[in-house]
């Protein structure tokens, strides 16, 4: 029998693990192992770092915009900033935030426990915003302080930016319910709640044909609404739904001055309302139309609507002391006239035009009410 010794070939394997037998990996695809993961735990590292380093920019970025607002727009507060997120979004969480402003002539002011910021890696251009409850509201107007909380809900807002500025912001309210903790002297202690809301508003495109001169689009719907008893709305403080969709045309100038809607007006500004609705008690409102400024300032408006429940209407704001009792009556002999019964023997419903001119609201041809002028530099102060 040969000896094996001396018919294996010079310089050739010398045993199992060296000649690639079952199981035995070679050196080369141990070399290439060892590369490709060496390769990945350098992209790893560069990946945390480059993370890192954005992660700190987008931190700066929240900070100079919360700290950085413009004199007269909401301030924003906050305990501590912690960062997040890791890996494929950048998270702020805020502690503490308080959102303070200034509406008309007083102070207001919402509280969570915390907000949420995030941004994801790839994509810069969409910022989204949510708040943690309890949530704490406080306003005073003319030296009285009022204060209500919420439990829970949620409070949602999203931010779409284009070249380094916003064009697009949607709000998002979900089941909060507000109650009275420290109502002023005399005022019922009573709570105020939305069941869903989103108000969406930004530029609408430019290059659309049939809107060249649009600046702004506006839609909100709102269902579940219980507001406060102090607006003393007509059928009581609940409104079932509210929905609008409008665009603002013509040039929309920074500022809140009465000189800023003054230059819009001149320029031919107008509010095209394209679909408003509203349920309230037996009232139904659904309609389209046109809002501008007169040269008094006042708002002027012509619309087509169809109204269901308009005589439950006319009667409590007759009742109100809103409507004269002449022009009540007036409004029930003549639009009475008008109006079509439902084949289903529902309430009556009018097709009417809606007109606001000289500060009176016109249904049809019979003038229905007037309303006090509208004080734009009280409503429009910068302060």
């Amino acid at each position: 029998m040969p000896n094996s010794d001396r018919e294996r070939p010079p310089g050739g394997p010398k045993d199992g693990l060296s000649n690639g037998g079952p199981g035995a990996p070679s050196r080369s695809v141990i070399e290439r192992l060892t590369l490709a993961l060496l390769v990945a735990a350098s992209v790893c590292i560069l990946y945390v770092a480059v993370w890192l380093v954005m992660a700190f920019q987008f931190r700066g970025a929240l900070e100079s915009a919360v700290n950085g607002a413009p004199d007269g727009m909401p301030t924003v507060t906050y305990s501590d900033l912690e960062l997040g997120g890791f890996p494929l979004r950048f998270r702020a969480r805020m502690h503490a935030p308080a959102l303070a402003w200034a509406p008309f002539g007083g102070t207001a002011s919402l509280k969570a426990r915390e907000a949420v910021a995030e941004v994801g890696v790839w994509n810069w251009r969409r910022i989204s915003v949510s708040l943690v409850g309890p949530y704490r509201f406080s306003s005073t107007t003319a030296g009285v302080t009022r204060t209500s909380t919420s439990a829970g809900g949620a409070v949602r807002a999203e931010l779409r930016t284009e070249d380094g500025r916003a064009v697009w912001g949607t709000l998002t309210l979900e089941r909060l319910a507000f109650a009275a903790t420290e109502p002023a002297a005399a005022e019922p202690a009573e709570s105020v709640s939305v069941g869903a809301a989103t108000l969406e508003a930004g530029l609408l495109p430019t290059d659309e044909p049939t809107r060249p001169a649009a600046a702004y689009g506006i839609r909100a719907r709102v269902t579940d609404v219980l507001v406060p008893s102090v607006l003393a709305l007509p059928f009581g403080r609940s409104i079932e739904l509210i929905f609008l969709d409008a665009r603002i045309n013509g040039p929309v100038r920074d500022g809140r001055s009465p000189a800023a809607l003054e230059t819009w007006r001149d320029a031919g500004g107008t509010i095209d309302v394209d679909s408003l609705r509203l349920d309230h008690g037996p009232l139904r409102v659904q309609g389209e139309g046109t809002l501008a400024l007169d040269a008094d300032m006042q708002p002027i408006g012509a619309f087509t609507a169809q109204l269901r429940g308009f005589f439950d209407l006319v009667e409590a704001l007759r009742a109100q002391g809103v409507v004269e009792a002449r022009d009540a009556v007036m409004a029930k002999v003549v639009l009475g006239a008008l109006a079509k019964r439902p084949d289903d023997g529902g309430p009556p419903v009018l097709n009417v035009p809606l007109t606001l001119q000289d500060r009176s609201l016109y249904v049809g041809p019979v003038r229905l009410t007037r309303f006090p002028p509208v004080r734009w530099p009280a409503l429009m102060s910068d302060r």
